[in-house]
């Protein structure tokens, strides 16, 4: 069980950051293990060959039978039993980092001890406290399904399994083709500060090109970053920043929204400080491009410490923060956008209360227009304090509720925005949240006029229908962005149009090459694509969206064409790297509100 579920959560170092505290459970479970074969050897150290023979609490053969979630119940259980064997936290971290030098891949070695010092203290309290159900735990965390989300699934899953059958509903009526104004949207800048000109790109940690890098295999020729970036596990330097935000500023959008992840991807080298510091200095960043452009902008799992945590219960023995400075921080930090975006004052003031205390706002940038920035660390599978069920997220949706019915009374229009699409595609969001986030789509969408994400780093898209069926009518549509850094993809921006209804008529995606860029005076922002050009749209609302997916699920061609725009148009996303399995799981994504 430990070799096997260690394969399971084995990091593929493109995606590193977002299994890092996932595998770290398992980290935690299988040091268990060992403390426990080691009290009964009473040895210094046990191999783990040894510790496999340890037994394992007995799993229901009723309960749910995939192999992720069967180990995923093994393991939890098996820290179930080292709890009750009195593991102290000391313990935990100990022989987290013995067990994770001893089993996980050279990149991630590097930085055991670090990572397992860095999330034992929140970890530990909160999974002591919480009691070990292993199927209800596995369910959190996303390895098995519950009964209703089975049943949920079943329901949707066959015509998303063959989307070929699918037959959208006509388009009868298109939005007044008329541009009003423009919206820069950015994400996950991740920008990197600690980037060094010629430092080793192919380096043995996670994220490379540091002065501190070193080369992962000495046999191979090294790699050294160049001063614009590099298109690998690399964050974007200052230099290509700056040119980005001077690219995109240059486009004079009426309107600009941040949807969060600033900082580099060094989860297991921040502080609190340098969390502030670097949040505090992005934002002066961007505020030189945009001096008197308004600007909204939300929390990313990534602008906390640690990378994925947040909690507003008092401190406790299971709440080890309550994160209070990173809201006092980032309040201070964008209450001069806010107060500056806002056109009314008491608005704006209101505003930075709440996110003050909460890490959400909305404000109103222009009558009849209102910018939601939503908390998604309510959403996020990797916070763990949603372990505790304590529904602290519940807070959130009732303010939005009557935000957007507020709004509705005053004819208001409705952008959401947050960082963690609701989605249930995989770097997604809770089942629980999604659900309740749906309800009130489907009883707003008259006033909800568009959706903006990021997150994935990657170019998508989710429809959201009138009932959890995707032949129902499409009611909602989440953008989302690909991301402003590299670390392995092509750093980009986009800019939306919208009419006076600021309903979205078109955008432009802009990307750029640091390959190129390097070879040159710097890095050239190219439009690669227009969705209604690219992809023969009336216009982009969510009928039209609905007919572009269902035509894609019959045209290899066309969906190729967008699974390029997807990755960036990178080489793994070259026409045939998509195969069927892959193409059904994109379209799953895309139809399915609860993922497939």
């Amino acid at each position: 069980y430990l070799f096997f579920a260690f394969r399971l959560t084995k990091l593929s170092f493109s995606i590193f950051i977002f299994e890092t505290m996932r595998s770290f459970l398992c980290l935690l479970v299988a040091l268990s293990l060992i403390s426990i074969a080691e009290s009964h050897g009473k040895r210094e150290k046990i191999t783990v060959k040894e510790a496999e023979k340890v037994t394992l609490p007995k799993i229901n053969r009723g309960e749910p039978s995939s192999p992720e979630c069967l180990a995923c119940m093994a393991i939890v259980g098996a820290f179930d039993f080292a709890i009750s064997s009195s593991l102290s936290q000391s313990q935990a971290e100990k022989l987290g980092t013995s067990v994770c030098l001893s089993v996980t891949e050279p990149r991630v070695q590097t930085i055991c001890p670090q990572i397992v010092a860095t999330m034992t203290p929140t970890l530990f309290p909160i999974l002591v406290a919480i009691g070990f159900e292993p199927l209800q735990v596995c369910i959190d965390i996303g390895y098995c399904e519950s009964n209703s989300t089975s049943a949920e699934k079943k329901s949707i899953v066959p015509a998303k399994s063959n989307p070929k059958r699918m037959k959208p509903k006509p388009q009868t009526t298109f939005y007044q083709d008329s541009i009003n104004g423009t919206i820069l949207h950015l994400s996950d800048i991740h920008w990197d500060d600690l980037y060094a000109t010629g430092s080793i790109v192919n380096c043995n940690e996670p994220l490379c090109c540091r002065s501190s890098s070193v080369q992962l295999n000495p046999n191979e020729p090294p790699k050294y970053a160049s001063y614009w970036g590099e298109n690998e596990d690399c964050d974007i330097p200052l230099a290509s920043l700056d040119a980005l935000l001077a690219s995109s500023a240059e486009r004079k959008p009426s309107l600009v929204i941040i949807t969060g992840d600033n900082t580099p991807h060094d989860v297991w080298n921040q502080t609190k400080a340098l969390t502030l510091d670097r949040l505090k200095r992005i934002t002066e960043i961007i505020s030189k491009h945009f001096p008197n452009t308004p600007i909204v902008s939300s929390l990313g799992n990534h602008d906390s410490y640690p990378v994925d945590q947040f909690n507003r219960m008092k401190k406790d023995s299971a709440h080890l923060d309550n994160f209070d400075w990173l809201l006092k921080g980032i309040s201070d930090y964008w209450s001069p956008w806010i107060v500056s975006a806002a056109w009314n004052v008491s608005d704006a003031k209101q505003a930075v209360v709440t996110l003050r205390n909460y890490g959400y706002y909305s404000i109103s940038p222009k009558r009849g227009l209102r910018v939601v920035a939503l908390n998604t660390f309510w959403s996020d599978e990797l916070n763990w304090y949603n372990l505790l069920a304590e529904k602290q997220g519940d807070n959130q949706f009732e303010w939005l509720e009557k935000t957007l019915a507020d709004s509705k009374k005053r004819g208001e229009k409705i952008i959401l925005t947050g960082h963690i699409p609701p989605s249930n595609a995989p770097s997604a969001s809770l089942a629980s949240y999604i659900t309740k986030y749906i309800r009130l789509i489907r009883k707003y969408s008259p006033i909800i006029v568009s959706q903006l994400y990021g997150h994935t780093h990657k170019d998508q898209f989710h429809l959201q229908y009138s009932d959890s069926n995707s032949t129902s009518t499409a009611v909602g549509m989440v953008y989302v962005t690909s991301s402003a850094t590299a670390f392995g993809m092509h750093p980009g921006y986009r800019i939306y149009k919208h009419n006076n209804q600021f309903q979205f008529l078109d955008y432009d995606h802009y990307l750029a090459d640091l390959s190129l860029a390097n070879n040159v005076t710097g890095p050239v922002w190219v439009k690669t694509y227009s969705p209604r050009t690219a992809y023969s749209m009336k216009d982009l609302s969510p009928a039209s969206w609905n007919d572009f997916a269902h035509r894609m699920s019959n045209d290899t061609n066309l969906f190729d064409q967008w699974y390029y725009n997807k990755m960036t148009r990178t080489s793994r996303s070259v026409p045939g790297s998509c195969n069927e399995a892959c193409r059904n799981s994109n379209l799953c994504d895309i139809f399915s509100e609860s993922g497939c």
